[in-house]
């Protein structure tokens, strides 16, 4: 006879017992008793008991921790949503006070409330954090907001990455600009074939206070180490603006590149090359300074004072109420082709400008000086003949410039496309020197200051 108690937990137990088996039964009861009252059976016998207590708690400890998982699973699944949502948006996610009482939280926090109506999963995640406070594990808090940003990014760069590698070959493309707190930021925009299709994506956004040739050869550097992309053998084009430290021969970017890869064809971007020779051209034309820069000044005034712009608005509520408010655009050198948006703006809604214009003249002018000056001067000039002119013929000249431009920003462009299409506009600017067709433009600016003005006088 064998004591299972004992085989299965014994310590030091008696061999009769576990190992031989008990077989002498003239004592048998004796004996029994005896293994019974036993330290080792006891402690057996008291850990079979407690086993089989808790048993029963077992499965339904690993059946909690399942559904938790699952809960866990999902409520991250829809927060990735968001977060995804907002990085579409380019929204913030942060609010100035995110406490649960406010009303406004910040956009994240705000769009897991409203989807915590429709969603049971959202909704219990936040009766917790309301009830239990810090004791209850947050999946919305700044830090958890992070995590989701940055596990995003990572698994978009790594999705990058792997296209990169598997089409081997790629340019790059890089500019810096300043952003908001004045910090000069550099870009990286991949260019690479996959799956017959052309992607072009920003991997990277690098700060950069020093920007000559050599200290931007060193970040690019750095930025192909970090993802691993051997730019020294598969880097095929790189494409710049003009820029001294950008395309300069012997200590700019792209001179330092081909030195160790020449195989990494420099191409000055052509729109950028565009928008320098148009504004080189503009700047010779008198008239064409005169236009912009008015205009330039145009939206300084409006744009300086919100009662200016409220009363530009509402001049055209007044006169235009079927059509939607327009604002007043500035003019840029930058992008010279945005200044047909511009251009377009002032003309479309010239007669709710002069009207403003005369409204701040009589109530602001007799107090201010300044303003009344310059009431005056703008008054002066856009109800010009000269000026109506010179709009419509850049007008006409937008018109044929703009699809060019847009082409030569376009992400699949085409070269020979392009080429056909820029031989296009070199016949149209042509064109418009003959004076047949400066005649119909004479024509339409005529009729448009006739409308508006009554008279049409070329002085």
């Amino acid at each position: 006879m064998f004591c299972l108690y004992c085989i299965i937990y014994g310590n030091n137990s008696n061999d009769a017992w576990v190992k031989y088996g008990f077989s002498h039964w003239k004592n048998g009861h004796m004996a029994l008793v005896k293994h019974e009252t036993t330290s080792a059976h006891i402690m057996a016998s008291l850990k079979v008991k407690l086993k089989a207590s808790c048993l029963p708690l077992l499965p339904s400890l690993v059946e909690e921790h399942n559904q938790q998982v699952s809960f866990n699973r999902e409520l991250v699944k829809q927060l990735i949503e968001i977060t995804t949502y907002l990085g579409q948006h380019n929204h913030s996610f942060r609010g100035q006070n995110e406490n649960w009482k406010n009303n406004i939280k910040g956009n994240f926090k705000d769009m897991v409330v409203l989807l915590s109506k429709h969603s049971p999963i959202l909704s219990v995640h936040i009766n917790q954090l309301k009830s239990k406070g810090k004791k209850e594990n947050s999946f919305i808090s700044w830090d958890r907001q992070n995590l989701l940003i940055e596990s995003i990014s990572d698994y978009i760069l790594s999705t990058i990455k792997t296209q990169i590698l598997s089409t081997r070959y790629f340019s790059i493309s890089t500019d810096s600009t300043f952003d908001i707190s004045h910090k000069e930021q550099l870009s990286f925009v991949v260019r690479y074939l996959f799956n017959s299709k052309i992607y072009e994506r920003l991997i990277a956004l690098s700060e950069s206070s020093n920007t000559t040739g050599q200290s931007l050869f060193e970040l690019f550097k750095s930025v192909m180490n970090k993802f691993g992309l051997d730019w020294s053998q598969n880097l095929i084009g790189q494409s710049y603006d003009g820029a001294a430290n950008m395309r300069g021969s012997y200590s700019g970017l792209q001179a330092h590149i081909i030195k160790e890869n020449p195989k990494a064809l420099y191409v000055w971007c052509h729109a950028h090359r565009f928008n320098l020779i148009v504004l080189s051209a503009v700047g010779c034309c008198k008239e064409a300074v005169d236009l912009f820069g008015n205009m330039e000044k145009l939206y300084s005034f409006i744009v300086g004072s919100k009662k200016r712009s409220d009363i530009y608005r509402k001049n055209q509520s007044e006169l235009y109420p079927k059509k939607q408010l327009k604002a007043i655009k500035r003019v840029g050198t930058t992008r010279w082709m945005s200044n047909s948006f511009a251009l377009s703006t002032v003309l479309e809604t010239l007669e709710a400008i002069l009207d403003m214009l005369e409204q701040v003249k009589n109530v602001e002018g007799p107090v201010d000086f300044k303003t009344g000056s310059e009431c005056n001067g703008l008054l002066s000039y856009f109800q010009l003949s000269r000026f109506i002119l010179t709009a419509f013929i850049f007008k006409h000249i937008f018109e044929a410039m703009e699809p060019l431009s847009k082409i030569l920003q376009s992400r699949d462009l085409d070269l020979l496309t392009a080429v056909d299409y820029l031989k296009k506009v070199e016949q149209k600017i042509t064109m418009m020197r003959t004076d047949e067709q400066f005649n119909i433009i004479f024509e339409e600016a005529k009729q448009f200051s006739e409308e508006h003005f009554g008279d049409f006088n070329i002085n």
